[in-house]
């Protein structure tokens, strides 16, 4: 990962990766938990099993692998979002002394966005945008009904993208996730 990183490094392109402090992600991949103190995971045919906390985490150690690969950009993934594992990634991020971009998932509680903004870099502020116009429309004008809690947020967030809006640092909102073609 180390080599992949700085390859596209030296094109000028930043590198993002996906996790979640659950056993097993969204998408039925390892996350950063397991309820075995090795680590040891095992992918289930019903993954919905280990959409979950477990017993064990593994933050610490996922952020300072993320560094040294040389990580720009997390998107961690998990719901609800929570203070307590926003704060651990959080603190684990800044430890490795890497500027990492801390993006949060969907399910970031709007009452909670001055935690947010102080932990994180970004959260999104709607679910996934399909492959059809009317889904980027209603996403759209989630967005502009929540432009409030971009005033909030504290940090500067200069990437750039195209997809899923989220309520960002020192701009009104930006997009992100999805490249459609």
């Amino acid at each position: 990962m180390k080599t992949l990183c700085n390859q596209i490094h030296a094109l000028g392109l930043k590198v993002g990766i996906y996790s979640s402090p659950w056993i097993t992600t969204f998408a039925g991949y390892r996350g950063g938990s397991s309820d075995s103190a090795d680590g040891h995971w095992e992918k289930l045919k019903n993954y919905e099993a280990n959409k979950r906390l477990g017993k064990y985490s593994f933050t610490a150690n996922d952020a300072v692998q993320f560094g040294e690969w040389g990580i720009d950009y997390l998107k961690y993934d998990w719901s609800p979002n929570d203070v307590p594992h926003t704060v651990e990634m959080s603190e684990a991020l800044q430890k490795t002394g890497r500027d990492i971009i801390y993006s949060l998932s969907c399910a970031a509680p709007f009452d909670q966005a001055a935690d947010w903004a102080r932990l994180a870099n970004c959260w999104r502020t709607t679910g996934d945008i399909g492959m059809h116009g009317s889904s980027l429309r209603n996403h759209g004008s989630t967005a502009f009904r929540n432009l409030h809690f971009a005033r909030i947020v504290g940090r500067p967030m200069p990437v750039r993208g195209i997809g899923t809006i989220r309520i960002c640092s020192k701009s009104d909102m930006w997009v992100e996730d999805r490249i459609f073609t």
